[in-house]
């Protein structure tokens, strides 16, 4: 994996299944039943919370941006709405977007990137 996160690709969670199961979606419901370890390999977790998220609603990442580093988060008093500057990091190209709200939520496994630029 790369150099900007703490994870690996062996990685197992540190808690028990049983503290993160879904209650309208079992892992019995998602795995068949399959006798499954108390603590999961990262790919299976990965896989059941993708299998959740999707399952009533697939399209709910069509506007999620994976790959894409926010170079800048600034606040626009006269259209009340934040610009968010952000460039791909597979291209290269900039982009600037006008959103009503703005959420800064960096996750607890990685490396914090605070953009440059927060007004």
């Amino acid at each position: 994996t790369s150099s900007t996160t703490n994870m690996y690709e062996a990685l197992w969670t540190n808690g028990p299944k049983e503290n993160f199961e879904f209650f309208d979606y079992t892992f019995d419901e998602h795995f068949g039943g399959k006798d499954l370890p108390t603590y999961m390999p990262r790919k299976y977790v990965l896989e059941y919370l993708l299998a959740r998220v999707t399952r009533n609603n697939p399209r709910i990442f069509d506007n999620a941006k994976f790959n894409t580093a926010v170079l800048s988060v600034k606040y626009e008093d006269g259209l009340s709405k934040f610009t968010v500057i952000t460039k791909c990091n597979k291209t290269g190209r900039k982009e600037d977007t006008q959103f009503d709200k703005c959420v800064y939520a960096a996750g607890e496994n990685g490396i914090p990137r605070i953009p440059k630029e927060i007004d």
